[in-house]
């Protein structure tokens, strides 16, 4: 199935998996929110008030290349960043990534096109927060969960790269009766990357499509 995926002024056509119109409970659902930030809810410049203080960086590009960023850093170092990809100032968090490691924000090549990351020089810089860490949970998930736990909790991947990327993916209808604001599909996207047989990077990201 083919539809026109749109984040902010971006348009590309998603080839879907099978599985994406989920007939019973959305398994991504609860990766959608993270510590009361929700993705396509909670404005960039929201997030402070849920997470703590943190630096906004833009990276500068035009259009379909616009990124703006903020992100974490636990006392062990884990890694946590928070992205809106539209043009408008400051606009609705679209992407949350935990990592072990600094990772780069901006859409992955599995949905249709490549964002540069935030240069060096333009690169956010990192609040460093008590509460972060590598057992900080993420729908369920945190960094060193095994593939095992991943595959009990969400099943088999729909995409799967070698042994180390599983992706997920599922488009939700909007519900009948909704309000017009509210009348799209929720594409959402987990990637899960293992090293060893277990999860050294969750990026979660949704968009919405007309």
């Amino acid at each position: 199935m083919v539809r026109t995926f749109k984040v902010g002024t971006l348009s590309m056509v998603l080839l879907l998996p099978r599985t994406s119109f989920s007939q019973g409970k959305d398994l991504l659902a609860p990766f959608m929110t993270f510590r009361g930030v929700t993705l396509n809810a909670t404005r960039l410049d929201g997030v402070a008030k849920k997470l703590g203080p943190a630096e906004i960086k833009f990276n500068e590009m035009d259009a379909a290349g616009s990124t703006d960023a903020m992100c974490y850093v636990g006392a062990d170092g884990t890694f946590l960043g928070l992205a809106s990809d539209d043009e408008m100032a400051w606009p609705y968090v679209d992407e949350i990534v935990l990592s072990h490691t600094v990772e780069p924000l901006g859409w992955d090549e599995h949905m249709g096109t490549r964002r540069e990351w935030l240069a060096e020089a333009k690169a956010p810089r990192c609040s460093h927060v008590a509460w972060l860490s590598a057992t900080t949970e993420l729908g369920g998930i945190h960094l060193g969960s095994s593939e095992e736990r991943v595959r009990q909790r969400l099943g088999p991947p729909d995409e799967q790269k070698g042994s180390s990327v599983l992706i997920y993916s599922t488009t939700v209808r909007h519900k009948q009766g909704a309000p017009e604001s509210e009348k799209f599909f929720r594409s959402r996207f987990l990637e899960i990357t293992l090293e060893a047989g277990e999860v050294t990077c969750l990026k979660v990201i949704e968009g919405t499509a007309e």
